[in-house]
């Protein structure tokens, strides 16, 4: 099955990747409101969530998304940069029910804002938590160009980070 479609998707970077180096075949990042649109392709395409999960980064929240594929494996990560301020993404459990967990996982750990998400509450923490235990102090955030491999950053669109070099 070829996999020549994921070049044509909206987002802001895309990089194929080596899954034995990187752990995906393809790197995706979007802005928030691409992210439906990119989920119900991989949905219509066969593909299954296998998880969601955040990072905390000197320039936002990121959500992280791997997809794959039971006839064709290889893994598709999706990435979007949430600010700190306000980390809200629309919620994907209407395409992938599973999600529904991970979800409400990264909003107890992250806070992050799962929009539309039917019942977006505390799933490990205890209700009444207020702190968010996987965000870090400011100074001790790092970076995304120090932590993401190279293969992630080399085809961005126009305006868009220049890619990286080794």
């Amino acid at each position: 099955m070829s996999r020549d479609w994921i070049a044509g998707l909206t987002a802001v970077c895309r990089a194929e990747c080596d899954l034995g180096e990187y752990g995906s075949i393809w790197v995706v990042e979007l802005e928030a409101g691409q992210l439906l649109d990119t989920v119900r392709e991989l949905w219509d395409r066969g593909y299954f969530l296998e998880d969601v999960m955040g990072a905390d980064l000197a320039e936002g929240i990121q959500a992280i998304y791997h997809f794959d594929h039971w006839d064709n494996p290889g893994r598709i990560t999706l990435k979007i940069m949430l600010p700190h301020e306000n980390p809200a993404i629309p919620t994907i459990s209407t395409i992938y029910g599973g999600a529904l967990w991970h979800e409400r996982e990264c909003f107890d750990f992250y806070g992050i804002d799962f929009v539309g998400h039917p019942d977006l509450k505390p799933l490990l923490l205890p209700d009444d938590q207020p702190l968010r235990p996987l965000i870090k102090d400011a100074a001790r955030r790092s970076s995304v160009y120090k932590v993401i491999p190279f293969c992630q950053m080399v085809d961005c669109g126009a305006g868009q980070p220049e890619s990286r070099t080794r």
